[in-house]
């Protein structure tokens, strides 16, 4: 047989017997269980029942968890199947199975730990209050200690397993914010038009590559690039074409960079290529490769076959540089390349 909360809290037989020893609940404890139902929940069943939930909705915090009607006559139920259970068979994986239950039914009811453990001493002197005077004084004491600790272990168990629902609750609410948070960062260092990383993306990549540039001297290139003929674009065949010539002119210089690189939108038209570990030669070799691409085929789209020209302009990093400075040798190359 199964028990998966068992499994969710870590009861094993191990950890079953070592809760049961902390406790000092042994075998030999299996005939007060027997006594402790005969002689007291029994015979006094619904009276302690009553007087219970008689004790809950005299005070306003309870009231809120338990209202009349349906849902009280569900707990009333639940509450007479906990009774008669008190105590029996508590060394075996079914009882705690059970017994874990109850937190994790208080949890998604919203009762706080506090109400829980006031509730259980509650009971406990319900309980204690009918253990027959006419018992023996060692009979009443030895039906007493167990109740005392077979209502501990119940009370051990929900609680476990009530404060375990909330940090599940809390871990899952905080998962959910830290993939809401990802989603956004990614969103945010991304061009939704295009699928380039943002304005905001490649200038931060830029400026991280920089300070490897000031301190290891690290070789670093960009390219300023521009779709010469876009304005022409949306003019003769609307926006909508326009943004659709973006996003492939996008998936034509991927293939050309390499997962160290970085291809970022810059605004309108322009875009800007960070390459890293390359020198202006190498810059240069890589950047007529692109440029190649798109003289030698027409981006189609819509079965429009449309000429584009990437012009360029390339500067590479020296220690000492900033980024605005880096930026203006790289448009003004581009400029240059435009004339």
């Amino acid at each position: 047989m199964e028990y998966p909360n068992c499994l969710t809290y870590g009861f094993n037989q191990s950890r079953i017997d070592e809760m049961l020893s902390l406790l000092s609940l042994g075998e030999r404890d299996s005939e007060l269980a027997h006594q402790l139902q005969k002689t007291v929940i029994l015979p006094n069943l619904f009276e302690i029942i009553e007087e219970f939930y008689n004790y809950l909705q005299l005070h306003r915090e309870y009231r809120e968890y338990f209202q009349p009607g349906e849902q009280l006559s569900r707990m009333v139920n639940a509450q007479e199947s906990y009774l008669r259970t008190l105590g029996i068979n508590f060394r075996s994986p079914d009882y705690f199975e059970d017994r874990l239950n109850i937190g994790i039914i208080h949890n998604k009811i919203g009762l706080p730990p506090r109400l829980h453990e006031c509730a259980y001493s509650q009971l406990r002197q319900l309980i204690a209050e009918h253990i027959p005077k006419e018992l023996e004084r060692e009979d009443r004491r030895s039906i007493r200690h167990f109740m005392d600790r077979i209502l501990s272990l119940d009370m051990a168990l929900a609680l476990e397993s009530n404060y375990q629902s909330r940090i599940d609750v809390m871990q899952a609410s905080i998962n959910e914010l830290e993939a809401a948070q990802e989603r956004l960062r990614k969103q945010s260092a991304m061009d939704l038009l295009t699928g380039a990383a943002s304005r905001s993306a490649i200038l931060g990549f830029i400026q991280e590559r920089l300070a490897g540039t000031n301190t290891s001297g690290e070789t670093f290139s960009i390219a300023m690039c521009s779709l010469d003929n876009l304005k022409d674009v949306n003019d003769k065949y609307g926006h909508l074409v326009g943004d659709l010539v973006l996003k492939k002119a996008v998936d034509k210089i991927l293939p050309s960079i390499r997962k160290t690189d970085m291809l970022g939108r810059y605004g309108g038209a322009e875009f800007i290529i960070a390459l890293r570990g390359v020198d202006t030669h190498s810059a240069r070799r890589v950047m007529g490769g692109i440029s190649d691409k798109f003289r030698a085929d027409r981006i189609v789209v819509k079965d429009q076959h449309i000429d584009i020209k990437l012009n360029h302009g390339i500067a590479t990093a020296v220690k000492g540089d900033a980024l605005p400075a880096l930026l203006a040798r790289a448009d003004s190359a581009l400029k240059a390349e435009m004339r």
